[in-house]
């Protein structure tokens, strides 16, 4: 159990020796604050540096003053798990990114062949493979790979992905839109060793 600071001791009236204990107290109570993040007050190497950083579970985003950025930890309802948030300005004003969610915080890494994730500039990244048995394909991008929908789609890559004997080319002939990420791909042969991979950046 921490010892608790008392604020306002000694006051003018009270004598340095009935408050010792107290004043006591309150170092020890600064000297344990400190000590939880950073490096203590009696460590000569690393003297005020932190130790680590951790952020208590928040129910709902901070109210921070305009134009400051802040980070807190928060429950995110695409990972089902807490993440770091980092709330700062963009055009709009305040935005909020979760930019520690993935797939990978609620699947095993095998199961991320097809996943997500956030940067933490606020960019939602989707990646796939799909099987092409035409030579028109539907690739349903939030279907495979799940996480949250996006609000606009920057960028499709494709690639090709065949044996040596069956060699093919791979292009996109319906751009990615949102809120899917949905496209579709255009190969120039067919079959169940024909496979595209690809990478859906936007927001």
């Amino acid at each position: 159990m921490p010892v608790l600071f008392t604020p306002n001791v000694p006051q003018g009236p009270q004598k340095i020796s009935g408050t010792q204990n107290t004043i006591l107290n309150n170092f020890q109570a600064i000297d344990e604050l400190v000590s939880v993040n950073h490096v203590s007050f009696n460590t000569a190497s690393d003297f005020g540096k932190h130790k680590w950083a951790s952020f208590p579970v928040q129910g709902a985003a901070p109210a921070l003053i305009v134009g400051e950025c802040g980070i807190y930890n928060k429950a995110n309802t695409d990972s089902t798990k807490n993440e770091l948030h980092i709330q700062k300005q963009n055009f709009a004003g305040t935005v909020d990114i979760p930019f520690t969610a993935a797939k990978m915080g609620s699947a095993t890494p095998f199961g991320c062949k097809l996943g997500w994730s956030y940067l933490p500039s606020g960019l939602l990244i989707k990646w796939g493979s799909k099987t092409t048995p035409t030579t028109s394909t539907l690739v349903p991008v939030t279907v495979d790979c799940g996480g949250p929908n996006f609000t606009e789609v920057f960028q499709v890559l494709v690639t090709g992905r065949s044996n040596a004997i069956n060699p093919f080319t791979a292009c996109l002939t319906a751009a990615a839109v949102a809120p899917t990420g949905n496209f579709t791909v255009k190969t120039s042969s067919a079959g169940a060793d024909r496979v595209v991979s690809y990478l859906v950046i936007g927001v």
